[in-house]
């Protein structure tokens, strides 16, 4: 049961994070990217790997 709550809470992480990631990119693209990519890759590659 904890699993399932674990799976959900990880999912609406992971959606609000690459909605976030979506609106950067959106908003001001070349930055932006140069900015994230310079940060921690494996923060973002889960949000990568949704696009």
């Amino acid at each position: 049961m904890q699993r399932e709550n674990r799976k959900q809470e990880n999912r609406a992480t992971l959606r609000a994070l690459s909605m976030a990631v979506l609106s950067i990119f959106e908003s001001d693209p070349v930055p932006q990217r140069n900015k994230l990519v310079s940060g921690s890759m494996a923060d973002n590659s889960e949000a990568y790997s949704l696009r």
